[in-house]
């Protein structure tokens, strides 16, 4: 500090100590009670963290305080565009762009410095998107959200931005400060050249830090191919062994994903995801007990799951052949079904189902009567009978049907 002092003496150059700080990075521990830092004779304070250049930094050389401001800043801009994201016409791509054109570059600004390690608090903002934008429950599995929406983990997103920062300071001539800090950090072992030891070497990739640039950056094309396959097989892997989503594993299909953009109406694509991944609140909950995972509609005794909401509740039957053109579905063919779904039909049939299946828990003594259109009866091809016979809880639809 004195050297720098002088320095800025030499070349008459003020320093405003109202903005200079002093951060003692280390593992813990309180300061001696004696410890005081000062400048010309002018104390300085000491703080616990600090930001630079849109950095927030600790002394602990942890993240966690940066990521939570990010996550902050990145809620903030998701909000203020929410009316756009809820919005139905607007394919699922373009919803997309507009969250990775700006939360997500709120989250994986600085990513040249810290993206070589994966951050829970940083993947915390995709997650939080995916779960508001599909309407999901708390409890949806991160392996499903990024299997069913086709994205990779942040981590993925950002490594990229901090390998290419590297080899650009790299291809530097030697006498630029990048690529002498660079340099340096390579001398010095530091983390970010161990990590990249550690991924090469969990690839099956050989890794020398004394490899030209042209060859660093070819291993890296290599690395990031089998990185992006390994998060994948760990995803399937953990699809195998859910417990809580047994029948996942029946439904998704490792080489095609439904084409959520087919559909620009929201309410569909919402359907169909809970839909698969069993994530509607059925009594079917593998922590409770038998008696209370029964099916709250018909006396069956029979387990109310996905399956059985969808294909063999014979409550719901009548809207089964209205969206289905069948009464009882097998099993096979319901999860036929949820591989390949019909958006409008599933999405028109969990909809009606759910609503009515609410309706008779909170009020099992009362029946509403539905009574369609003209259009209804020629697009159901049944006769009015048949249409005076089904029971839906949805009051404001009833109403406007009169």
């Amino acid at each position: 500090m004195n050297d720098f002092r002088t320095y800025c003496a030499k070349w008459n150059l003020t320093i405003n100590l109202a903005k200079s700080k002093v951060m003692i990075f280390g593992k813990g521990g309180r300061r001696g009670r004696l410890e005081r830092w000062s400048l010309g004779g002018e104390p300085v304070e000491i703080v616990a963290s600090y930001k630079y250049l849109g950095v927030t930094m600790d002394s602990g050389l942890s993240y966690k305080s940066h990521f939570e401001e990010r996550g902050l800043a990145a809620g903030v801009a998701v909000s203020k565009l929410w009316p756009l994201m809820s919005r139905s016409g607007i394919s699922l791509q373009d919803k997309w762009k507009v969250f990775d054109a700006t939360a997500k570059a709120v989250i994986l600004y600085g990513a040249q410095a810290w993206g070589y390690r994966e951050y829970e608090l940083a993947e915390r903002a995709q997650y939080q998107f995916e779960r508001r934008l599909f309407a999901l429950p708390r409890h949806t599995p991160l392996y499903m959200l990024l299997l069913e929406t086709g994205r990779s983990s942040l981590f993925l997103q950002a490594l990229p931005l901090h390998v290419n920062f590297i080899l650009r300071a790299m291809k530097l001539p030697e006498t630029r400060l990048p690529n002498i800090l660079v340099r340096e950090g390579i001398r010095g072992q530091l983390p970010w050249l161990a990590q990249w030891r550690n991924l090469a070497l969990s690839c099956g990739e050989e890794f020398d830090a004394s490899w030209s640039v042209s060859q660093l950056s070819e291993m890296w094309q290599k690395l990031y191919t089998k990185l992006k396959a390994q998060e994948r097989c760990t995803l399937l892997e953990k699809v195998g062994l859910s417990r809580f989503h047994p029948h996942y594993q029946l439904v998704f299909d490792p080489l095609s994903r439904p084409n959520y953009d087919a559909s620009k109406q929201l309410a569909q694509i919402r359907w169909t995801f809970k839909a698969r991944g069993g994530l509607l609140f059925l009594n079917f909950q593998p922590w409770r007990d038998e008696l209370a995972q029964r099916c709250a509609l018909c006396n069956s005794g029979s387990r109310e799951d996905i399956v059985h909401f969808l294909a063999v509740c014979p409550i719901l039957a009548e809207f089964r052949r209205r969206w289905f053109d069948v009464g009882v579905m097998a099993e096979a063919d319901c999860l036929r079904m949820l591989r390949s779904p019909d958006f409008a039909r599933l999405a028109g049939y969990c909809s009606e189902a759910w609503r009515y299946r609410v309706y008779k828990k909170s009020s099992p003594n009362n029946k509403l009567t539905l009574y369609l259109s003209t259009r209804d009866l020629v697009m159901t091809n049944k006769s009015n009978d048949w249409i005076q016979g089904v029971i839906l809880a949805d009051p404001e639809y009833v109403k406007n049907r009169k």
